[in-house]
């Protein structure tokens, strides 16, 4: 299980970000990457940024907080350049589709555990036990509002699903048409479905520890 984590440092004037400082949003990160760090469950992480923000700070949190020796790949680049009317979901689906290309991390049929990169999931643990346990399962994701959109804060698939299914509807993210990147998760995962794979909702409810960037709560 490798646990990718999703950053926007600067985020610019995206709209819909409540939380706009790039140095609280670099703390907001740096806390929830210790908290990876320390955790005994996990034993690789990404963390991917799209504003080309300098990682330097990240990368010394984890060489003085990595007490189980973990796998640790930063990544950034400049994905952060789309119209800041779109949204929040274009930079999303540009940080999957980098790391899908960059991480050497994501390898073949490897589980991915996408995370917004300000939380942390205090049962992690917990998750990827029972993940790990069912392989038939391809795309664990929560549904909501009437199996119209998927909760994209925390899910767990394939590279494949994410090649295959997510990433051909990158470019229809649109707040201002409110096309949210859950939206495209939903319309994904329905897709898969419709030719075969496994689907199942999150074994258990994440428990999630964070600052959330939309409403800065």
């Amino acid at each position: 299980m490798t646990i990718l984590l999703t950053a926007a440092i600067n985020a610019r004037e995206v709209v819909n970000v409540a939380r706009r400082d790039p140095r609280v949003r670099l703390n907001d990160y740096k806390n929830a990457l210790a908290l990876w760090l320390r955790d005994r469950a996990v034993r690789k992480i990404i963390f991917c940024e799209n504003s080309c923000y300098d990682l330097a700070e990240l990368e010394r949190v984890s060489t003085a907080n990595n007490p189980h020796g973990k796998e640790v790949e930063f990544l950034s680049f400049e994905g952060n350049n789309f119209p800041p009317q779109l949204g929040k979901g274009s930079g999303e689906m540009a940080i999957l589709r980098h790391a899908l290309d960059h991480s050497r991390l994501i390898k073949g049929d490897a589980r991915v555990m996408k995370v917004t990169g300000r939380l942390y999931v205090r049962n992690a643990g917990r998750l990827i036990r029972q993940i790990e346990s069912r392989p038939e399962v391809e795309v664990f994701c929560d549904f909501r509002g009437g199996l119209t959109y998927g909760d994209s804060r925390v899910f767990c698939t394939s590279p494949r699903f994410l090649e295959t299914y997510l990433m051909p509807f990158r470019h229809l993210a649109d707040e201002s048409r409110n096309i949210c990147v859950e939206h495209l998760l939903g319309r994904a995962i329905h897709r898969a479905m419709s030719d075969g794979t496994t689907w199942a909702m999150m074994p258990s409810v994440p428990d999630l520890r964070g600052i959330s960037g939309s409403g800065g709560i």
